[in-house]
Order: structure tokens, then sequence, then C-alpha cells
């Protein structure tokens, strides 16, 4: 009997126990119910927020899709100038690189053209790590004709933003900056003579779009690389040079105007060898 007494206080006690936690619980839950009930969620910035995740994500797949199809598509040296053309219209193409980059293959040239926003962030001009990767492949193909290239002229462009006429940024130093970026790039991988490198800032004064719309100065943000058989850059200069030694070697031609020209070729007329020389360079 007194076993049986024993079991009977110890069954209370476990129940009065369990009672007390069930109404802990209980207790809890209405707290949060009722909380509940009190808070209001905004739908408009929720679904802000869902959005705004969404194309964060797009993005990094966007860029991670990039960078891989960068790495794994190979492009070889190209034997010739339509071999150049071929090897890099490929690679655009095959990079999803259509909408950014445009190719053209000229009778004695290979012209590309780059948007800006591809190669440099906004009024920068360090050069992007997904550029950089587009010029070693740049790099790769044209390594194989570097003798055959006459000159390799780098542009840069910018777009005239009629609303930011008092904007701090010049635009003409800005176009030069990128396309140093870019000559300074290729330099480095010493696969062409220095000399046959040239790079120009334009700025804004040779758009190909509509700078009042939005997509027209997408156009005209750009980076362009004239590859050219024959160095026209430098036969100019050349050719100057050796008009200007001639006109001094003939002060009293009618066409040498003012004394301060005859003067000058009478202290620095050119010599014959270093006319030849230019003319070689």
């Amino acid at each position: 009997m007194r076993k049986k007494r024993r079991g009977n206080a110890a069954g209370e006690g476990s129940g009065s126990w369990l009672n007390t936690y069930v109404d802990m619980i209980t207790l809890l839950l209405a707290f949060f119910v009722l909380l509940t009930s009190r808070s209001t969620i905004n739908t408009e910035k929720w679904e802000e927020l869902a959005e705004a995740a969404k194309n964060k994500d797009d993005e990094i797949a966007q860029d991670i899709t990039k960078e891989e199809t960068i790495e794994d598509v190979e492009v070889v040296q190209a034997t010739d100038f339509d071999e150049l053309y071929r090897h890099l219209r490929d690679y655009i193409r095959v990079n999803n690189l259509t909408d950014s980059i445009n190719v053209y293959r000229g009778s004695d040239y290979v012209f590309l053209r780059f948007k800006s926003n591809i190669f440099f962030g906004p009024d920068s001009a360090v050069l992007k790590e997904e550029a950089r990767q587009i010029l070693d492949k740049l790099c790769d193909a044209i390594s194989g004709i570097s003798e055959k290239i006459g000159m390799l002229q780098v542009t840069g462009h910018t777009a005239d933003v009629v609303s930011n006429s008092q904007y701090p940024i010049s635009d003409r130093a800005l176009s030069s900056e990128r396309a140093n970026s870019v000559v300074e790039f290729i330099e480095g991988k010493d696969i062409i003579e220095p000399s046959k490198l040239i790079s120009k800032g334009y700025g804004k004064y040779f758009p190909i779009g509509d700078n009042t719309t939005t997509e027209g100065q997408a156009q005209n943000r750009r980076v362009e690389i004239f590859i050219s058989e024959m160095d026209t850059e430098q036969a100019s200069v050349t050719k100057l040079y050796k008009e200007i030694a001639e006109k001094d070697a003939s002060p009293n031609d009618p066409n040498n105007e003012g004394n301060d020209t005859q003067n000058i070729a009478e202290s620095d007329e050119l010599s014959a060898e270093e006319v030849e020389s230019l003319e070689k360079a």
C-alpha cells in the first residue's frame, strides 16, 4: 500500500510540471499572435527588395558566364590580316559580344569598335578585368603578324552630354587617357614595336550617334582600334618632313612665305641623311 501511494504522489508531481510548461507555451504563442496581428508589411518595399535581389543575381550570373566563356575560348595566332579578321569575328560571336564589339575588314586593315562600358567604368580610364581578358585575346591573335602590321592606332571617344556643360571631367583628357591605357596594355605584351603604337583622344568631336538620346550617347562612348598594314601615320609625317626640307632648301621659292621660314632654313636645314633616315623610319 505504501508503494502505491508513493507512485500516485510522483504522478501528481509530474502532471503539475507539465501543466505549467503547457501554460507557458500557450502564453508565448498568444503573445506572438498578438505581435503579428498588430504588424503590417509594406508590400511595395518588399517587392522592390525582391526585384533588386533578382536583378543582382542575374548580373552576377551574367558576369560569371562571360568570364568563364572568355577563359575557355582560345584565339590562335593569325598568319595574315584575313585570318586575323576571322579569328576576331568568331571570338566575338562565340562570346556573345556582338552588342559591345564590332569588327570590320578593309582592303589593308582590320578595324575594331568597342563600347566604352565594356572597357571602362564611368569617368574612369582604368581597364576593367573583362577588358584585359579581351585585349589578351587580341594580342594573342596579332602576335603572329606583328611584322606585317604597319600601325596600330587606338582612339578614345566620349559623348556630348548637353545637360552637363559644367561637368568637371574633360572629355578630351578622358578620351586620351582611355586610349593610352589600351596602348600601354598592348605595349606591355611586347608583341609589336612600340613605334607602331599610336593613341589619340578625340573627345566628343567625332560622334556616330545622336547625343540628344541615351542610345546615341552610348554609341559615342567608345574605343576604336585601327590595325593597318601600312604605316599611314608615319608615312604622313615623313612626307611632311621631306616637303619642309625641300622648302628649306629653296628659300627663294614663292611658295615659301615669310622671312621667319627663310631664317630657320639657314640655321636648321635638314640634311639629306636626316631626310633619308626619316623615310626609312
